[in-house]
């Protein structure tokens, strides 16, 4: 049956600092192979697990402090976390980067750019199979209640310096960039 379940991991749930337990209002909003493969990254709202493929045992988890998306370098599997920001809510401009052991090694901020180059809503992005490249689709919707549309842009931060050339596009919204070689 193609459809039968090999092997499985739980995501547990921190109880009060003092243990783990599974749970049912737990969900995983996004999963990302690391290293080729050889490691896995689930991240629920609250946290991401760093799970060792062969073993299935969890390895190290952090607390998220936001729902923005896993962007993983593929060279040294350095996690990017960017605060999205919402329909209501601009974004802080802050990228989380984590080593691939998950510990916080830098912050780059995208309000030091001038107002009128600061995203109102990260989209979605991809890292430069170097790893030299962070590449983000900011913008929002037409529909935001407190602010928008704002046009989408292409942001491409050098990771080391952290300055950001940015490309206007044609469109309003968007999603993730895809990366072709």
């Amino acid at each position: 049956n193609p459809l039968t379940v090999w092997d499985s991991i739980s995501v547990p749930t921190p109880v009060n600092g003092t243990g783990l337990v599974p749970s049912s209002t737990r969900r995983v909003v996004a999963l990302q192979p690391n290293l080729g493969g050889r490691e896995i990254l689930v991240a629920t709202p609250y946290d991401v697990v760093r799970f060792d493929v062969t073993t299935l045992a969890q390895e190290t988890s952090i607390t998220r402090g936001n729902e923005g998306g896993l962007v993983i370098s593929p060279s040294d599997g350095r996690l990017f976390i960017a605060d999205p920001g919402s329909d209501a809510l601009a974004t802080t401009g802050l990228i989380l980067v984590y080593d691939r052991m998950l510990e916080l090694s830098e912050i780059i901020d995208l309000h030091l750019l001038p107002p009128s180059q600061r995203p109102l809503g990260i989209l979605g992005g991809a890292v430069s199979a170097d790893g030299r490249w962070l590449y983000l689709v900011t913008g929002v919707a037409r529909n935001g209640p407190l602010y928008g549309p704002d046009f989408t842009r292409l942001y491409v931060v050098n990771v080391t310096t952290g300055e950001a050339s940015i490309l206007p596009l044609a469109t309003l919204g968007g999603k993730s960039p895809i990366l072709v070689p």
